[in-house]
């Protein structure tokens, strides 16, 4: 696992999702809180399983003793915090408990600030881990043209371009034509 490609992919997908009100069609669509709550749940899931897959390889390439057997990152953060190793244990414990509470506590309602508070903490601990150097603020762009119509009884179709970028360099790109 690469965990400075998988953080960037990360936060792309969380770029792309925050934005899904007005990604696919030309009309901003309704606001529906209850899928911004599945939508975020989901990648705080994503964002807590990508620091404890690099927790779980940091501690094996430096030897780091863990009590368990078989641990769970309430272990790995355990044993990183005993080795004096992180930077704000209660804090990054609080978003492995958040992200439990997503799996057992269904009618909870979680939203954009959370993802963006615990992707901060993840970044502040794996980068004192020395595990990630950068946290891009992506930001996603939509860009509508009239293009030729690609078949006969088309009248008129639109080119869309998608585009996720940080500083004004380009990480990712959609496109796809719709035809009106």
């Amino acid at each position: 696992m690469n965990p400075a490609a998988e953080w960037i992919n990360l936060l792309i997908d969380s770029a792309l999702a925050r934005n899904y009100r007005w990604l696919a069609g030309t009309h901003v669509a309704l606001r529906l809180p209850e899928v911004e709550s599945i939508t975020v749940s989901g990648l705080l899931i994503r964002s807590m399983s990508l620091l404890d897959e690099t927790v779980d390889g940091y501690i094996a390439e430096r030897g780091i003793s863990v009590a368990e057997r078989s641990p769970k990152l309430f272990h790995r953060l355990r044993a990183l915090r005993d080795a004096g190793l992180l930077v704000d244990y209660d804090d990054i414990d609080s978003w492995r408990a958040r992200r439990n509470d997503v799996g057992h506590k269904v009618a909870d309602t979680y939203r954009w600030e959370e993802l963006d508070a615990c992707q901060a903490a993840i970044y502040r601990e794996l980068t004192h881990l020395n595990m990630l150097s950068e946290f891009p603020r992506f930001e996603v762009t939509k860009t509508i043209e009239c293009v030729p119509p690609s078949s006969p009884n088309v009248s008129l179709e639109q080119s869309i371009r998608v585009t996720v970028a940080a500083n004004g360099v380009v990480a990712h790109e959609l496109r796809w034509r719709l035809q009106v």
